[in-house]
């Protein structure tokens, strides 16, 4: 199974070998779409803003009426680095910031969790 990259060409290159079967047969291989939700009833996804985004100082986040399931906020750069990351307890309020003031220009990804739900964003820094 292969998670496919939303909004981007995805390459997946394979090669063939002539003395095995499967490798040569025309049902080697098959392509299937399912759908996969990243929000449910308990989690509503559109009630957090992240803002302003592009961020030069602070970046904002609202986490609306989320703010007590949130286990955690993480922010990574695109090498895959943790750069920041801050936990929630059960009582966090709905606002929220992240100094970025000392992170060099780029994209980031912020990624929200929840017990059972992950919300990523990208986040450019100037």
């Amino acid at each position: 199974e292969v998670v496919l990259n939303e909004n981007a060409i995805n390459t997946y290159s394979f090669s063939v070998d002539q003395s095995i079967s499967e490798s040569v047969a025309t049902d080697r291989f098959d392509i299937r779409f399912d759908t996969t939700t990243l929000s449910n009833d308990d989690f509503e996804l559109s009630s957090i803003s992240i803002y302003p985004n592009p961020a030069n100082d602070i970046l904002n986040i609202n986490l609306g009426q989320n703010s007590s399931q949130i286990k955690n906020l993480t922010l990574f750069d695109l090498n895959g680095r943790q750069i920041y990351q801050k936990q929630f307890d059960d009582n966090q309020t709905q606002q929220s910031h992240i100094d970025v003031s000392q992170l060099s220009s780029g994209v980031y990804l912020l990624t929200i969790k929840t017990q059972n739900t992950q919300y990523n964003q990208k986040v450019i820094i100037e």
